[in-house]
Parts: C-alpha cells; structure tokens; sequence
C-alpha cells in the first residue's frame, strides 16, 4: 500500500513542525525558482524525496510564504520539479513554453540523477500535493532553532 510522506520545507516549513512532528525535511529554495537556477534545484532534491515519489508514494510538502500564503517555492518550484519528473519518468509532453526552455538547459549532472530514479518506478503517475501558510518568523533563526530544539511545540 501507498503512503503519505509529509516534508517540511527548510526554513519557513519549520513553523509547521508542531503539526507535523513526524515530518521529513526538504529544501527547495526560492531563490533557486526566482533566479531559474533549475539545474542547482533539481540536483538539490534529497534522494529521500525522489525515491518515495518514485514508489508512487503521495508527497505532501509544506512551506510558509513571505507576505504570501503561497511561496514561489511552492507556486512555481513544485511545478517545475512535477514537469521534470513527468517528462523524464513517464515522457509526459510539456505543455508550458516556459518549462518547455528550462528543460532543454538540463545539465548532464541533472539529467542522469533524474533517469536514476526512473529505475524504481512502481507507479505510472506523480502524487505530490504543495501546501502553505504565510510566515510568522520568516528570517528569526533563533526561533526556528527553538521549535526544532523543542520538537515544533511553541
């Protein structure tokens, strides 16, 4: 049977930790997404992730926004990992023009860690659902260390 694996985003998925005590940890940067440093992106997902999508477990990933409630993280990073995914596992056209152009500046590095997971493959569709919320303590390290410290109780 399937499961559902719940990442917390680093650093503003913190927050979510006290309802998620359970979770695992991820990183997509938006910074990445804003400076379309895809190729950095994509070989910074954590092989964790990669292979409980390749199972064709369902993937929840939380993030908190920055005077926003849906971060570019989650807005446009989690879409252009889902399009890379699709194309390279399951040759899924990519509609996008913009996704279309990333995909054609994919380095060698990217390409072979995105093939290596295809070998796992037990299932025929992606399953990862982006959730958020907007930020309390974007920047305030201190206090994220603290609900690390404390297991997300606040």
């Amino acid at each position: 049977m399937k499961q559902t694996i719940t990442y917390l985003n680093l650093t503003n998925g913190i927050e979510a930790l006290e309802y998620f005590p359970n979770a695992r940890w991820c990183r997509i940067q938006s910074s990445h997404v804003e400076s379309k440093a895809f190729n950095t992106m994509l070989m910074q997902l954590s092989d964790d992730l990669l292979l409980n999508l390749a199972k064709g477990n369902k993937v929840v990933i939380i993030d908190g926004g920055v005077n926003q409630k849906f971060p570019k993280s989650m807005r446009n990073g989690i879409g252009y990992i889902t399009a890379v995914l699709e194309w390279y596992w399951f040759n899924t056209p990519i509609d996008e023009v913009f996704y279309q152009k990333c995909i054609k500046k994919i380095n060698e590095n990217v390409k072979r860690k995105m093939k290596y997971y295809k070998k796992f493959l037990d299932t025929d569709k992606l399953f990862i659902l982006p959730l958020s919320f907007e930020t309390k303590c974007d920047g305030n390290y201190k206090a994220y260390a603290d609900m690390l410290n404390n297991n997300g109780e606040n």
